[in-house]
């Protein structure tokens, strides 16, 4: 399968090409701290309560994230503890 075939790996869903960059240079101008993510939002959203809404989403702009569907609450605390 090639990234063309998922919709959504090309969107900033899947990841932010130079965000990492732009907050490093944001942090350093404003002499500020910042959280980076390790993971795509499509696994956890780091920005999002754990048992908020969107913290683990099953669907993005009207595509299925099969991988997420009906995940298992072992699954879901092991994404916690390891990307949390």
């Amino acid at each position: 399968m090639e990234p063309e075939d998922i919709p959504w790996l090309s969107t900033h869903w899947a990841w932010d090409p130079g965000a990492a960059q732009v907050t490093r240079a944001l942090c350093s101008y404003f002499g500020s701290g910042a959280v980076l993510a390790e993971a795509s939002r499509l696994v956890v959203d780091v920005n999002r309560k754990i048992d908020g809404p969107g913290f683990i989403r099953e669907e993005i702009e009207g595509h299925v994230l099969g991988f997420n569907r009906g995940m298992n609450e072992t699954e879901q605390a092991r994404r916690v503890e390891r990307y949390y």
